[in-house]
């Protein structure tokens, strides 16, 4: 079956394309290989995964038809967010409190982790502790952030709502109230993955790049992943593939919610 799909994941240049790409070691795929696990893409995501399989003990393998972080990963505003897209008031209405609740406390832990992952792990990606604001709209209008701190607020989350005279003041954005949310994180996103890449690399992980996976052939025990010229077998308990295409959840520091 066909194993990806080429789609266009920017456009136009970011300003992480200003700067030089962070080096990272890449081969080429010159014959077939085995491995615990593949993964499809060499962004931040792959690397991510890769750094945490890696670091469980497993044999990983990283492909990438463009080369390492020259995909989405380039295209991110930078700021880390625990705050879903979601509303927690939206989410308690489609899935109920407790599991709302859960998804919003799970992505809080999720960016605490990166933050104390990447530092454990020495990467230096310009990381600092950044606020949000999340600005009225036609989603949640005042008495909706109103209700939203409230229920953030019960959840755990520590948030401020400001009334319009207070935006106006203190960050120059006339005729919205907002809430604002406390210690997510930024950091450069091409250097933050290719810290966890290096990581993973160190741990005996191998990065083909060029090297484009157009089929994929599940089997009993295996998955058979690659192109007409080669492939990479990759042995489980369980036939699963892992594709690695990622899209980073950011938003600007001043988001409104829509």
């Amino acid at each position: 079956m066909a194993g990806t799909r080429k789609l266009k994941l920017r456009s136009g240049r970011s300003i992480w394309q200003a700067r030089r790409r962070p080096r990272v070691a890449e081969s080429r795929l010159t014959k077939d290989l085995s491995c615990d696990a593949l993964f499809v893409g060499a962004g931040i995501s792959g690397a991510l995964i890769a750094e945490a399989r890696s670091d469980a003990g497993l044999h990983v393998v990283i492909v990438d038809r463009r080369g390492a972080l020259c995909g989405s990963t380039a295209a991110t505003t930078s700021l880390i967010q625990y705050e879903l897209d979601k509303p927690l008031t939206k989410l308690v209405e489609m899935a109920g409190c407790e599991k709302a609740e859960r998804m919003w406390r799970r992505s809080r832990l999720a960016v605490d982790a990166l933050r104390e992952r990447s530092r454990e792990l020495g990467i230096l990606a310009d990381q600092v502790n950044r606020d949000s604001l999340n600005l009225s709209g036609n989603v949640l209008d005042r008495a909706g952030l109103l209700r939203e701190a409230g229920a953030r607020r019960r959840a755990g989350f520590n948030t401020t709502f400001l009334e319009k005279s207070e935006v106006r003041e203190r960050f120059g954005i006339q005729g919205r109230s907002a809430l604002l949310n406390y210690d997510n994180f930024e950091a450069d996103p091409r250097r933050l993955a290719s810290g966890f890449l290096r990581t993973a690399l160190k741990r005996g992980t191998r990065l083909y790049a060029p090297a484009e996976v157009s089929e994929v052939h599940p089997a009993r025990g295996f998955v058979r992943g690659g192109n007409e010229k080669r492939a990479c077998r990759r042995s489980a308990p369980s036939p699963r593939c892992r594709t690695a295409t990622w899209r980073w959840a950011t938003a600007a520091t001043a988001s409104p919610s829509r």
